[in-house]
């Protein structure tokens, strides 16, 4: 079936001797839909947690490459995404892509969408539909003949699979 994945943070409520503060663990929550069981995957050792929970809003979890995959944007300089290579293990996690976004305006509701063949990546910024390039470290607004700036601010793009399954039967039993 699969799993539904989404940010969240563990309180430890260990304190840390020079700071006096609790410590906090960013996770990705898997919740697999086959055995109904929750599971979280710790964040790579690399990613720099602030102290504001505040924070994981700019984290988003989702798929590139067949892979589980956490995008975070930093103080609006950079994203970065990570993958990891083997599903459920911290030491897999690896930075894939790393580029500035100084030169474009990003809402913390941005999310990473498409990764292209060519490997563009299209990410939606809250504001716009971009397209950057890894090679070239370049990005683009995405225009789409005929749609106006205004009426791309506020589409929203979805991921689309085909199935031969229909809706209409998913939980029935015979």
């Amino acid at each position: 079936m699969g799993a539904l994945h989404w940010i969240g943070y563990i309180n430890n409520r260990e304190v840390m001797c020079q700071n006096n503060r609790e410590v906090i663990s960013a996770v990705i929550v898997s919740f697999d839909v086959s055995n109904e069981r929750f599971v979280d995957f710790l964040f790579p050792e690399e990613v720099q947690i602030p102290d504001q929970v505040l924070w994981l809003h700019q984290c988003v979890a989702g798929v590139l490459g067949n892979c589980l995959c956490l995008s975070n944007y930093y103080n609006s300089k950079r994203i970065d995404i990570w993958i990891m290579q083997d599903y459920g293990v911290r030491e897999s996690w690896s930075k894939r892509y790393s580029f500035r976004t100084t030169d474009v305006l990003v809402f913390e509701d941005w999310k990473l969408l498409w990764s292209f063949t060519n490997g563009e990546l299209l990410i939606d910024t809250g504001v716009s539909k971009l397209v950057h390039d890894p090679k070239s470290d370049r990005s683009r607004v995405l225009k789409i003949d005929g749609i106006d700036d205004s009426e791309m601010e506020f589409s929203v793009p979805l991921n689309y699979v085909e199935s031969l399954i229909s809706p209409d039967t998913v939980g029935i039993k015979y």
